[in-house]
């Protein structure tokens, strides 16, 4: 019976263990399995990754590197070495090295090169200055008293005037420009008179007589020459009506009314040179005539007033 006993324990025991066992192969399969597949998952997703990296990313890297970094690191480097070239060229002629060879050794060189740059900057600009100042007043001092000739010399003639055609005709407009004649502008009585330098071309107008101011005005309405202006001391009768029987040719006698007004007639247009007036005042007109001389002016001043029967002659029947 111990035997039996014992042997059944052992066979227990037994059990027992293979479903230990087992269990733990069981855990051991599902643990293998989801090691797997979490691999299987990182790998997928990797991939993935990947692909759109290769298909999205890495394409619009490469472009912008290629369009926008790559420029501007070229650009970037290139002004650096054309800012530093007055100084790169002395330390490659004289010591055979360039800034970035001395910047890349420690701190202490860079120090020492920055030194060196400040220092070459200022001593460049003093010596830019002087040399400025030098040549300026040489080359003024050389304009002062040696006259450069306007003069210009074609080495290769035609083909100037085909590479540069807008310096052919660069001479040609440059004339001067012609000031207009103003007709009709005289100076006052009193001021000098200088007679133009000019001949002039335009043809003088006759002066009407007093018997075709007669015809024109006896054509004309009969309140024509009214004024309609309130009469003062110094112009009496201006609202008279005027008549044109007294300036017929038919009119053997002509009054000093009839005068003031033919005359008057005229001297409403200020800008004929030819025109004057011809009141019988004291007055003397002082304009400048174009068939005197200068020596014969003068004595126009001096003429004295014309009398009525002197100025006006009857007209011939």
């Amino acid at each position: 019976m111990d035997n039996q006993a014992l042997a059944l324990k052992y066979m227990s025991n037994a059990y027992g263990a293979s479903s230990i066992m087992h269990a733990l192969a069981v855990l051991n399969w599902l643990i293998l399995l989801a090691q797997s597949w979490a691999v299987y998952c990182l790998q997928l997703t990797r991939s993935v990754t990947l692909l759109i990296y290769q298909l999205s990313v890495k394409p619009a890297w490469k472009l912008c590197e290629f369009f926008l970094w790559s420029p501007a690191t070229i650009l970037f480097r290139n002004l650096t070495n054309l800012a530093l070239l007055p100084t790169n060229v002395p330390l490659i002629l004289f010591y055979n090295t360039t800034l970035n060879d001395i910047a890349k050794v420690n701190l202490h060189l860079t120090t020492v090169t920055v030194k060196l740059c400040i220092q070459y900057f200022i001593t460049m600009m003093f010596i830019g200055v002087i040399f400025g100042i030098y040549c300026g007043v040489g080359l003024g001092l050389l304009h002062r008293f040696i006259q450069i000739p306007d003069k210009h010399i074609e080495v290769f003639g035609g083909l100037t005037q085909w590479l540069f055609p807008h310096t052919a005709h660069e001479t040609d407009d440059v004339k001067a420009n012609s000031t207009p004649w103003q007709y009709g502008q005289y100076s006052s009585p009193t001021s000098d008179f200088t007679a133009p330098q000019t001949v002039r071309t335009q043809r003088r107008v006759s002066r009407s007589t007093l018997s075709s101011v007669s015809n024109v005005a006896s054509k004309l309405p009969h309140d024509f020459f009214q004024v309609k202006s309130p009469s003062t001391p110094m112009r009496k009768s201006n609202n008279q009506k005027f008549d044109p029987s007294r300036l017929s040719p038919m009119s053997p006698e002509i009054d000093d009314e009839t005068e003031s007004m033919s005359s008057n007639m005229w001297d409403t247009t200020e800008e004929l040179p030819e025109t004057l007036r011809t009141e019988l005042t004291g007055r003397v007109n002082t304009f400048p005539r174009s068939y005197t001389t200068s020596s014969e002016q003068p004595n126009y001043i001096h003429l004295k007033p014309l009398k009525n029967k002197d100025f006006i002659s009857k007209p011939k029947v």
